[in-house]
């Protein structure tokens, strides 16, 4: 798949600094999310992501699967 690298612990790392750069309790609109592991290290008010794919894990969050395209 084409996200796998969004996947992996170095993206990871990469969460964890944008996370701790942002205010918590702000919306986020993940678009073609992959697997949306950016919810796992920032408190959110509410999580939208989108892609074609589902992800395993939508646990907490509203997932739209669609087109980045499609989505407003």
């Amino acid at each position: 798949m084409a996200w796998e690298y969004l996947d992996t612990k170095e993206f990871d790392e990469r969460y964890k600094v944008v996370a701790k750069q942002l205010p918590e309790g702000l919306s986020v609109l993940d678009l073609n999310c992959g697997q949306p592991r950016f919810k796992n290290y920032y408190k959110f008010k509410e999580y939208i992501a989108n892609d074609v794919f589902q992800p395993i894990d939508i646990k907490g969050i509203k997932f739209i699967k669609d087109k980045d395209e499609n989505i407003d």
